[in-house]
């Protein structure tokens, strides 16, 4: 097996602190995606870019796929954040559902690229990975369920959504699918799930 490369003093008396430096490394990594897609991330140019050492990166990344689905839940993060600080519009949990996609849709629109290789690592069979895709999941339950709100078999409705808006991910940054279809999409998927639950509590 070859070693890898020792991290360099200079670097190790960088002024930057740790944190600092692991969140260039995120965003070196998801500017490099946002140009030239997955193919564009390696960590050799993550590290060329970044001006941290290949052997620290390694440290904190198994791979590259790791590192890629980091920079993809800090961009869950910050949606999350927004979704839980402004009011979500719309007078019933469909229309609400709408407006989160209407966001998520959004980022993927202005960054089509760094989606495509931020989902196509989180398919990766990397353990850190499969980590991140748990977290990542986790986040979208919590979107969706503050969309719908309380609501008759509230778990099994957004569970079932959330599968279908993951599809619908895949399906967006492939190509097959655009933001105003996975929106209309998971509207009627909603509405469907809702009404199908509230008829069956009535029962």
């Amino acid at each position: 097996m070859t070693a890898l490369p020792s991290a360099s003093s200079d670097e190790l008396e960088a002024p930057r602190s740790q944190p600092q430096r692991r969140r260039l490394v995120i965003d070196t990594a998801a500017t490099l995606a946002d140009s030239g897609g997955y193919e564009a991330v390696t960590m050799k140019a993550v590290a060329d870019q970044s001006g941290v050492a290949l052997a620290t990166i390694y440290r904190w990344f198994s791979s590259k796929d790791h590192l890629l689905a980091e920079a993809l839940l800090s961009w869950v993060d910050l949606i999350g954040a927004d979704l839980a600080f402004r009011e979500l519009e719309g007078d019933c949990p469909a229309d609400r559902v709408a407006a989160i996609m209407f966001r998520v849709g959004d980022v993927v629109t202005e960054h089509p690229q760094m989606a495509s290789a931020a989902i196509t690592a989180l398919l990766s069979h990397d353990e850190e990975v499969l980590r991140i895709f748990d977290r990542f999941h986790e986040a979208i339950e919590r979107w969706i369920a503050l969309a719908i709100g309380e609501t008759p078999n509230r778990a099994d409705v957004v569970e079932l959504l959330e599968h279908l808006l993951w599809a619908s991910l895949i399906a967006l940054v492939r190509g097959r699918d655009t933001p105003a279809t996975v929106r209309d999409r998971m509207v009627l998927a909603s509405r469907m799930l809702l009404s199908a639950s509230t008829s069956q509590n009535a029962e």
